[in-house]
This record gives structure tokens, sequence and C-alpha cells, in this order.
């Protein structure tokens, strides 16, 4: 490197702080600390995981399934229109099966005919 004698470390490029004094970057009043976030204060605004699910819906309906079990912000997210628009169904050559009310995927199948989502749409026909 540029600048550097031999036997010389360096501390990639100016990056890290040279003083060895850790203390410095304690915080010395509690109040200036911030507190990790629980679960329960932790929040995803809903058109975020409805974005992520659509991409997680990408690779069928059983990708779904753990998004269906989480809680009730990942289930709406789900049941979206922008995720229910893209579910592939052409990874499963039996999905013409789930508008029968015997099907495990049934309720699915009657979420995404209430969304109109053309694969639904196309199983009325056949």
């Amino acid at each position: 490197m540029v600048g550097h004698a031999r036997g010389e470390s360096s501390n990639h490029a100016g990056i890290l702080p040279t003083s060895t004094n850790t203390t410095s970057f304690i915080p010395t009043h509690p109040a200036s600390v911030t507190k990790e976030p629980t679960p329960l204060q932790f929040h995803i605004p809903a058109a975020v995981l409805a974005k992520i699910a659509s991409f997680v819906s990408d690779d069928g309906p059983d990708a779904l399934k753990n998004w269906i079990c989480a809680g009730p912000d990942a289930k709406i997210a789900v049941f979206s229109k922008e995720t229910l628009s893209r579910v592939c169904f052409a990874r499963n050559p039996l999905y013409v099966r789930w508008s029968k009310p015997e099907s495990p995927y049934f309720n699915f199948y009657m979420k995404c005919l209430e969304k109109m989502v053309t694969h639904t749409l196309y199983t009325l026909n056949v």
C-alpha cells in the first residue's frame, strides 16, 4: 500500500480507529444505551411483508405454508392480492384438483378465487 513503511500494519485505509482506548466507545449515561427490540416491538409494515411473501410465492403455494402458520400478519401478507397474483401454480401439475372441497389446498384455492387470480378462474372452465 502507498505510504506504508516496511513492517507497518495497515488499518484498512484509515477506517479503523487508531486509538487503543476502547472505553471511549462505551456510552457513559444509561439513557443513551438503546435496547434491542423484542419480537413484540418489532414491526414490519404490511406492504413490505406482502412484497416478501410475493417473492416466496414464486416457488409455489407449498412455500407459503410456513408463512400461513407464522401468525396473523404473515397470513394477511400471504392472502394479499399482490402475493396471490404471483403464486406459481405451474409448479404443481395437479392444481386443477384444488377446486374440490376434499383437497388440502381448497381454502387457498377459494382465497385465490375471491381475488380473481387467473389460474383459479381457468380451473372453473376446466
